[in-house]
């Protein structure tokens, strides 16, 4: 697979681990699709949608927060997303196909799971209630039929989580807690903020705290 970025990944569409099987409720917030994909092989996952999910009616029941939601002006529309999923196509980073057998010969995920799991998710939309991992029924789209779409995703690194230590002042300790005199960081290469968690429900919370952290770390140099 070619690497590169996919936005409508950040979407709850269905996802499925390498072996062709839900695993998770796809509403759940990226930090938690990422530590729930850790636990499957490969620590990968795949996506899965068709045509029908990206009509405008279904885009707006996804809205998302924060980097996850798609275009600046908060989601994409159905023109768009269409626009940005044939030059991901293009470029190898999604695959498209008429049928859920070749979609996963495409994605080398197992056509047999791959298709009860598809049925498995379908038969769940049109009943209206996720009894299996409880997501909202307003998100539920079936995928009856095709043309489908899939990419393979993995985790990235986006901030450092657990970096250089500074105390109330922004400057770097030791080990010992000791300042080290003239040395002073903010924003995501001062550690602890962030440690064991990313919360995309607050949007623009790395901005506010590198603007905050980065006008006291001034402040206390200047001084």
């Amino acid at each position: 697979m070619k690497p590169g970025y996919v936005w409508l990944g950040s979407y709850p569409f269905l996802k499925v681990n390498l072996n062709g099987e839900r695993f998770f409720n796809e509403s759940s917030p990226y930090q938690f699709d990422m530590n729930s994909a850790l636990k499957q092989p490969g620590y990968l996952e795949a996506t899965i949608w068709n045509e029908e999910s990206m009509d405008d009616e279904h885009l707006k029941q996804y809205h998302t927060l924060g980097c996850s939601r798609l275009g600046f002006s908060g989601i994409f529309n159905a023109e768009q997303a269409r626009e940005q999923v044939k030059i991901n196509v293009e470029a190898g980073l999604l695959k498209k196909a008429d049928t859920i057998e070749e979609l996963a010969k495409q994605l080398h995920l197992p056509v047999d799971n791959l298709k009860k799991t598809i049925k498995r998710y379908s038969d769940l939309a049109h009943q209206g209630q996720d009894e299996d991992f409880g997501k909202e029924s307003f998100r539920l789209v079936p995928l009856d039929k095709g043309p489908y779409y899939g990419a393979i995703l993995g985790g990235r690194l986006l901030a450092t989580f657990d970096g250089l230590r500074i105390n109330s002042n922004m400057q770097v300790i030791c080990e010992d807690g000791s300042a080290i005199e003239g040395l002073y960081a903010a924003g995501n290469c001062s550690g602890g903020f962030f440690w064991g968690s990313y919360p995309d429900r607050v949007p623009g919370l790395a901005a506010s705290h590198a603007d905050t952290f980065g006008r006291l770390a001034g402040k206390n140099a200047a001084e």
